[in-house]
């Protein structure tokens, strides 16, 4: 009965991980680095025809704002809806409620699989898809709560055709979904990276703890890496690539 009740308790942490993204403070670099990671100007990975997409926003809410009437600190931010995502692409939030606190860390995260056909969508019919957030500041103005209503706009997922990664290998940095997927003994990654250099993997545990991190020597264009997860225990892993500014976070279940 023990080991059900265990095995029990491991299905819903492991439905919780898959039905929410992981919030990830160490991509940003001090505590009063605030806004999105990654940025618009980084903007999301692209995603493929055919092929599973995860990718996730992660943000720092910054304590207040500052206005010609003087600094007011921030109740919280509240992410009302995200338009313009691909159909087939479901987006969540961690808190689930998608309120988050004055100085709070939290993350939307992004899924799906793009269908044949959907390279040529969106608005201009170019695989380009923007994506707009509405929110809510809620702000403690003189002791009144007061609700400003905001939009944060620059966001997009490019699809791209089954036969078109390489095209985009000296664009963005990017790094596809581990493969395989629940990973056994070795798990590979893709790396396409826009200059020759270091790329750093760190892999965290469920509990954010940094159990491994290695520096991969990058070529310009397509690298693969393979990672052993023989010796990790099975469960639910947190992974993030970094080249110069540019963090790519992801998750990844070993199972053996």
């Amino acid at each position: 009965m023990k080991k059900l009740y265990t095995l029990l308790a491991f299905s819903i942490v492991t439905i919780g991980a898959y039905a929410q993204c992981t919030i990830n403070s160490s991509v940003f670099t001090s505590p009063t680095d605030y806004g999105f990671v990654p940025d618009t100007v980084q903007n999301l990975p692209p995603a493929t025809v055919g092929v599973p997409y995860v990718t996730d926003i992660q943000f720092h809410v910054s304590p207040d704002t500052t206005t010609a009437l003087g600094t007011f600190p921030f109740i919280d931010v509240t992410i009302d809806s995200i338009v313009g995502i691909p159909a087939n692409f479901t987006y969540n939030m961690n808190p689930s409620n998608g309120v988050f606190p004055g100085g709070s860390y939290g993350c939307a995260g992004l899924t799906g699989t793009a269908q044949p056909g959907q390279e040529n969508g969106g608005p201009q019919g170019n695989g380009v898809y923007p994506i707009i957030i509405y929110a809510t500041a809620n702000v403690d103005v003189f002791s009144v709560p007061t609700a400003f209503p905001t939009t944060f706009t620059g966001f997009k997922v490019v699809i791209q055709a089954a036969n078109n990664v390489p095209a985009m290998a000296n664009v963005n940095f990017a790094v596809s979904q581990n493969a395989p997927n629940p990973a056994d003994k070795n798990t590979e990654f893709v790396i396409n990276n826009p200059n020759t250099g270091n790329v750093q993997f760190t892999l965290y545990n469920i509990l954010g703890e940094n159990v491994r991190q290695v520096n991969i020597y990058a070529m310009k264009g397509e690298t693969r890496y393979t990672l052993a997860t023989g010796d990790l225990p099975a469960g639910v892993y947190l992974y993030t690539f970094r080249s110069g500014n540019s963090v790519i976070t992801r998750r990844m279940t070993v199972s053996h």
